[in-house]
């Protein structure tokens, strides 16, 4: 198991997304993002799944640019926790709760909250919250509820794990807060970006209308939804309103998002929820594709090894060019040391999703762990394309060293191993690692800079540490 620490989430850093790990770690000093932030004692995590993502990423993209925004300019963030929550942090960044992605019914619902958060980035709502971060203790507020310097990682791509923290205060609902009448202008923002994609602002409206009756209960028995995003019956009945006249009110959802929806449900429940509950809830009658994903996810969570792999030949056999399954075929594999098979379905879905770098870096794993030297070469060229597009994902970097390492390329390797350190947020490998690299790479080209430039940053934050220990 291989852990990494992702620093840089916010601001003009070096990229700033996740990737999945297998446990949860704890808050690592944020020295490198010159700030200081302090542990939660009721933590909660980011996942990372390429399927989970590409299905919201696919919802939210005709939004967006509805709204005059480019896709590419937003992240997504999963959030592990079973409470009924979503806001917009951080810049365009839009994190989202599993406890809403499993409790909502429909799609509908789930794409009525992604234009509702939407609608606050269009409506410039953030610019308070980008005032209050000109204050230290804001700034580190917001920090802490993004996970900037949190302990990440392992290299698998998919639901079942764990990456930083978010800090839980008072201080942070003050932050997050957004006034009733940015409320209802989102939600005006939201129902226009429905109209304008042809869809349905019901599932928006039954959402709100649930969490709404929430507003006598206590507030810390109340969902976050409902104390960051206040509820108004007039907010209510200004949606009921909408759809008494929009064309688009009694749209269906399309058959596409409906199994997407319930495939992602599924594959959440598989990896989160107590693995006895997700076989009560998709018992061996349901012979669906969700039931069979959510039970052979439960089966290899109880090391039920034939089980599991009953229901992936179900399953591949079904969907044989479907990559998320040969995906998930791979991860079982590799996670029962069954490389050979795993490298089978890794490739399979490598070649059915070749963009996507969540799919990419396991398999580069598994060729980095196979015996065969050819493989090398092969992993180091998925590798390199992948950390171009996750450039904060540490484990990607360590296993790009380790295969940099193995063909002899020693500058590289020390080079890559720096910059995966950077990330687990362990400054004196880094300086050590850095340093190295300086003296085997040609002094004034681009990856001789790249290492200076982490050699100082991981001094700072090396000075910084020392200050505060003192």
């Amino acid at each position: 198991m291989i852990f990494r620490n992702i620093f840089a989430l916010f601001g003009r850093t070096r990229g700033g997304r996740f990737r999945l790990s297998h446990a949860v770690v704890g808050i690592l000093l944020a020295a490198l993002a010159n700030l200081s932030v302090a542990p939660s004692a009721a933590a909660q995590s980011l996942i990372r799944d390429a399927e989970i993502e590409a299905t919201i990423r696919g919802w939210a993209t005709p939004l967006l640019r509805a709204a005059g925004i480019p896709p590419e300019d937003v992240r997504l963030h999963l959030v592990r926790s079973n409470e009924l929550n979503a806001f917009v942090a951080g810049g365009m960044r839009i994190f989202i709760y599993t406890g809403l992605l499993q409790k909502a019914e429909t799609p509908d619902q789930v794409i009525g909250v992604l234009a509702h958060e939407i609608g606050h980035i269009q409506g410039g709502h953030l610019a308070r919250t980008r005032g209050e971060l000109e204050n230290a203790s804001a700034q580190a507020i917001l920090f802490a509820v993004l996970g900037v310097a949190a302990a990440v990682a392992s290299g698998d791509g998919r639901v079942g794990a764990a990456v930083g923290a978010f800090g839980q205060t008072t201080a942070l609902k003050d932050l997050l807060q957004y006034s009733r009448t940015q409320e209802s202008a989102a939600d005006q923002a939201a129902v226009r970006l429905l109209d304008s994609t042809g869809q349905s602002a019901r599932g928006l409206t039954e959402f709100l209308s649930v969490l709404g009756d929430q507003e006598l209960l206590l507030p810390e028995q109340q969902d976050p939804y409902l104390r960051t995003h206040p509820i108004s019956q007039e907010r209510i009945q200004a949606l009921q309103a909408h759809l008494n006249n929009s064309p688009h009110s009694d749209q269906p959802p399309d058959d596409k998002a409906m199994q997407a929806h319930a495939r992602m449900r599924a594959k959440l429940a598989g990896f989160l929820s107590p693995a006895g509950q997700v076989l009560r809830d998709y018992p061996e009658s349901d012979t669906s594709t969700p039931a069979l994903i959510a039970r052979a996810v439960a089966f290899h969570r109880q090391n039920r090894v034939q089980d599991a792999e009953r229901a992936m030949a179900v399953l591949l056999d079904r969907l044989p060019d479907d990559p998320y399954i040969n995906e998930l075929a791979g991860q079982i594999h590799f996670e029962r040391g069954n490389n050979a098979l795993a490298l089978e379905h890794y490739e399979r879905a490598m070649k059915l999703a070749p963009n996507e770098p969540l799919i990419a870096i396991p398999y580069a794993q598994a060729l980095v762990v196979a015996p065969e030297r050819e493989n090398l070469a092969k992993a180091v060229t998925l590798l390199e394309r992948a950390v171009r597009q996750e450039p904060d994902d540490g484990t990607a970097w360590r296993t790009l060293g380790i295969a940099y390492g193995r063909l002899d390329r020693r500058g590289d390797a020390a080079l890559a191993l720096a910059e995966s350190e950077i990330r687990f947020g362990r400054a004196d490998l880094a300086f050590q690692q850095a340093s190295r690299a300086q003296t085997l790479l040609q002094q004034g080209t681009p990856p001789w800079l790249r290492a200076e430039d982490i050699r100082l940053n991981a001094e700072q934050a090396l000075e910084k540490q020392r200050n505060r220990n003192r």
